[in-house]
């Protein structure tokens, strides 16, 4: 190659390397001008006023309800989740999927397994659940048969076509003039479903994206409280006897604690 040749080379590499190193500035700005927060019907309403925080740092915010913990954890593989609300069973025993991802705040939450009114459970009876690793530890029952759903329609449905005996069901869907309440998840000791956001988020102290959470978690916390450690761990503990994680973990490793 001649003298010349290399020098264009060498300019080429130099002017790709540039472009590339521009990409990636304007794509991390990208990304941080937008906060996408993953949860369900039941934790929605938290969020309502985030909109208007996210206007003053220049940053949307949008929120996605979906029906399930495995809808949620999808979003986030995808990237297409900055923020998302899971159950404290899910969150624990898949904390080693989620890069670093830590819970911030309590979301306070009940469940009810409940049954058609005036029905009488059957044995070996049929329970409709969004998520069972979740609704086996509160409803308790090993004698009882619990069938995923995707589709909040999908297993009403099926409950009033005589296809599932009993549901699993987050306190807003719960009717007592058609439902008969057999547990709630308070009976269990559980009272709080956890925010959790992602690693991006939380990581660089120096970062817009920093800040902005921080104050997201003061404007939240007016009414949420962080995370329970005494039930988080005892959440912890049991899945680690039952052979649910391999791991055991503090609770500073699993929560966020943001700056004063």
């Amino acid at each position: 190659m001649t003298q010349k040749g290399k020098q264009l080379l060498i300019t080429f590499i130099i002017l790709f390397s540039i472009g590339a190193l521009v990409l990636m500035w304007q794509t991390s700005i990208s990304n941080a001008s937008h906060f996408k927060i993953a949860t369900t019907s039941q934790h929605a309403g938290h969020f309502k006023n985030l909109p208007v925080l996210g206007k003053q740092y220049g940053i949307e915010v949008s929120i996605d309800v979906y029906d399930t913990s495995r809808e949620i954890l999808q979003a986030f593989y995808a990237g297409e989740a900055d923020a998302f609300s899971l159950d404290a069973y899910t969150y624990i025993s898949t904390y080693h999927r989620l890069n670093l991802s830590k819970a911030i705040l309590g979301l306070p939450s009940k469940y009810y397994f409940i049954t058609p009114k005036e029905s009488v459970l059957p044995a070996r009876a049929n329970i409709g659940v969004y998520d069972t690793l979740f609704a086996t530890y509160i409803i308790g029952d090993p004698t009882l048969n619990l069938l995923a759903y995707d589709d909040e329609r999908q297993m009403t449905a099926a409950l009033e076509e005589g296809l599932l005996d009993g549901l699993f069901i987050p306190e807003n869907l719960y009717d007592d003039t058609q439902h008969t309440l057999v547990i709630q998840s308070d009976y269990r000791g559980y009272y709080e479903d956890l925010l959790i956001v992602t690693e991006d988020w939380i990581s660089d102290p120096s970062t817009d994206a920093f800040e902005f959470t921080n104050a997201l978690l003061r404007g939240l916390s007016e009414n949420l409280s962080p995370p329970d450690e005494e039930s988080l761990m005892s959440i912890m503990t049991r899945l680690f006897t039952d052979v649910q994680i391999s791991t055991r973990y503090y609770y500073e490793d699993l929560v966020w604690t943001p700056d004063p």
